[in-house]
């Protein structure tokens, strides 16, 4: 049992029966959990950090497992979560194994497949987790933690108590983590907040009014964090955003229709919502990177379920479309083609199946990822 000094509990998250539970330790020496997370690369290495740790307490068992999947399915694709057993770690049901993501983009799509793997595949009631990507992939912190709390708010039909822990030996990132899930639990100022009023972040004088932004947490004055809002509604600390900015996205049409087929992972009553944009080719403007040049054109076809769920997703696209929030002029990452019109960080499903690997279905996390990239841009 580790010292309770080592141990920072975070109960009834979001109003669910969830409770959060930060841990300063090593992610091989808990007890009373029921699985845990290694991050590792698509072959399985384990140079270092958690999966070097990971492997080498579990035996050499392990090894042959990494040997063997590799073998029949070769790597392990990004997003994708294989369970294994624990091995020499018998204190553990499971090991659940994911490759660490190369853009943050990805890290909430591998929290949630987490989740859904854990509490619904598998019915486990705990699992622990690393802040995925803060070791050798040197990721922010910040990233980490926001990603994970957005995969827990999206968490459903939860039937029973389940525990999540946050694992990671590093006492300097354990204190970020825990200033970051505090803002974000207690936005309210109340005395623990007190040590922040000395100095408003914007004027750089004591603050005065104090204002707390409800998502982040942040303290300034009313009156600076008000005018910075007027210029742009984002926390100028973190960039959260608390409003829907305007993008640049070129003219361009936005169609629905509807198609008489169902997507991979939906029951055969659920048909299919096919959208498709078309963007002509045409002049940059004073908003976009080149002015006075001219940008590619393109035509994209997205896919969503013809349910609740996919309803709503159709109607925040449509007004993100309004906003000129979906797309922008950039350079493609597929083509690395410049002065194109490309996607604006809010993913689609382009393929019908195929799942994550290939901007596909099924992928049982989408709806929650793509409602929370759209909630990043104001768009709820």
């Amino acid at each position: 049992m580790l010292a309770s000094d080592k141990i920072h509990q975070f109960s009834k998250f979001t109003n669910q029966n969830i409770d959060l539970i930060v841990l300063n330790s090593s992610i091989t020496e808990l007890s009373n959990v029921d699985c845990i997370v290694n991050c590792t690369g698509p072959c399985f290495e384990h140079y270092g950090g958690v999966s070097k740790a990971i492997t080498e307490a579990a035996g050499p068992k392990i090894l042959k497992e990494y040997k063997n999947y590799n073998s029949q399915f070769g790597e392990l694709e990004a997003g994708i979560v294989h369970d294994t057993h624990a091995f020499n770690l018998n204190q553990y049901k499971y090991i659940l194994h994911v490759v660490t993501p190369k853009h943050k983009t990805y890290l909430e799509m591998i929290y949630s497949n987490l989740f859904t793997k854990c509490f619904n595949e598998l019915n486990l009631e705990s699992i622990a987790v690393p802040l995925i990507g803060t070791g050798l992939a040197r990721r922010a912190i910040n990233d980490c933690v926001n990603s994970l709390i957005e995969s827990i708010r999206y968490l459903k039909n939860l039937t029973k108590n389940i525990k999540i822990y946050i694992v990671n030996n590093n006492p300097d990132q354990i204190k970020e983590c825990l200033e970051i899930l505090k803002n974000f639990l207690n936005p309210e100022i109340n005395d623990n907040d007190k040590d922040k009023l000395d100095e408003c972040p914007i004027c750089l004088d004591n603050v005065s009014d104090a204002k707390k932004l409800n998502k982040c947490g942040h303290i300034f004055c009313k009156s600076c964090i008000d005018k910075s809002f007027n210029v742009k509604q984002v926390c100028p600390l973190c960039n959260m955003v608390y409003g829907v900015n305007e993008g640049n996205q070129p003219n361009g049409t936005m169609n629905i229709k509807i198609l008489n087929l169902t997507l991979p992972g939906y029951d055969k009553s659920v048909n299919t919502i096919e959208i498709s944009y078309l963007f002509p080719s045409g002049v940059q403007q004073a908003n976009h990177p080149n002015p006075g040049q001219r940008y590619h054109g393109t035509q994209r076809v997205a896919y969503l379920p013809n349910d609740n769920d996919g309803k709503k997703v159709l109607g925040l696209l449509q007004k993100a479309f309004e906003k000129k929030l979906l797309f922008t002029i950039g350079q493609s990452r597929t083509t690395n083609r410049n002065n194109v019109v490309t996607w604006n960080d809010i993913h689609h499903k382009t393929s019908i199946d195929g799942g994550p690997a290939n901007f596909g279905y099924p992928d049982n996390s989408y709806i929650q990822r793509v409602l929370a990239e759209l909630a990043d841009k104001g768009i709820q």
